[in-house]
């Protein structure tokens, strides 16, 4: 494919072969930056069809951009250290004002991945508007991160394959680990700290936090295959849960403060029959104390 150069002289612009700079700007072929602003003040390196949009990649340093990216108005503007892979960062204000590496197919909505620092997005990842909005030190493996707001504004969380999937999933975390195909519901492990097991917190608001003050975030351990139902070990402050425990609606739900819950314990069958009557006390979970809804727990 020919490609194009653009040079400025009094006459005008003068087409000529190879790539273009547009003010610090390396761009590839005649498709890229070529909305008002888009591109402007900014030292990148854009390939074929990409930044599209008013203010796309405006005023950026050290931006990589491949192939069919940062589309959408001021998407990937005011961007620092970032490299954007194919078809990514897709969406008005998408990866704005952000410090990522993004992976093929990633930041699809708008405002996704904006305003990001020391985030690194894996393939087909941060899905929804707003999506891992706002985060910081933030990992997502790859398939993760589906939903409006999934992951936004939370720090120092580690999201692994398939997880924190629905609206608001894991938004506003903090020190949280998830392992694959975990949290997954509206709400799910929101406001959460700690580590999540393989195929757990599943079910909308399962494993979320308790959202008063004075905790701004819940610490949270749970095992391998618990936490499934929706409600499912809400509104916890300090919970420990053992591996397939805690698995029905409501399940576990606001556990007093540094509650454990055991290994197979407060299980439902598919009738919504208590699987061991004796892990149940009034409907409650033993193991959960008697913890009102809505009262704070002393520090």
């Amino acid at each position: 494919m020919q490609l194009m150069k653009l040079v400025t002289t009094t006459l005008g612009i003068i087409l000529l072969s190879c790539a273009q700079t547009v003010e610090g700007t390396t761009i590839d072929g005649i498709s890229s930056c070529h909305d008002d602003s888009s591109c402007a003040k900014s030292s990148a390196d854009v390939d074929e069809s990409s930044c599209i949009g008013s203010s796309a990649c405006l005023e950026s340093g050290n931006l990589t951009v491949d192939e069919g990216s940062c589309h959408g108005d001021s998407s990937c503007a005011k961007s620092t250290n970032a490299d954007v892979s194919k078809s990514s960062c897709i969406g008005s204000f998408s990866c704005f004002g952000s410090d990522l590496m993004v992976e093929e197919g990633s930041c699809h909505g708008d405002s996704s991945c904006a305003k990001s620092t020391n985030a690194d997005v894996s393939k087909s990842s941060c899905i929804g508007s707003s999506a891992c909005l706002g985060s910081g030190n933030l990992i997502v493996e790859e398939g993760s991160c589906h939903g409006d707001s999934s992951c936004a504004r939370s720090t120092n969380a580690d999201v692994g394959k398939s997880s924190c999937i629905g609206s608001s999933a894991c938004v506003k975390s903090d020190s949280l680990i998830v392992d694959e195909e975990s949290c997954h519901g509206n709400s799910s492990c929101a406001k959460s700290g700690g580590m999540v097991g393989k195929s757990s917190c599943i079910g909308d608001y399962a494993c979320t936090a308790q959202n008063n003050p004075p905790f701004l975030f819940g610490t949270l351990n749970v095992q391998e295959g618990s936490c499934v139902g929706e409600r499912a070990c809400d509104g916890y402050i300090v919970l420990t849960v053992g591996k397939k425990s805690c698995k029905c609606n409501g399940c576990c739900s606001w556990c007093k403060k540094h509650a454990i819950v055991p290994d197979n314990a407060c299980n439902h069958d598919e009738n919504g029959v208590p699987v061991n009557a004796d892990d149940f006390i009034s409907g409650r979970c033993k193991y959960c104390g008697n913890r009102p809804r809505n009262v704070e727990d002393e520090l």
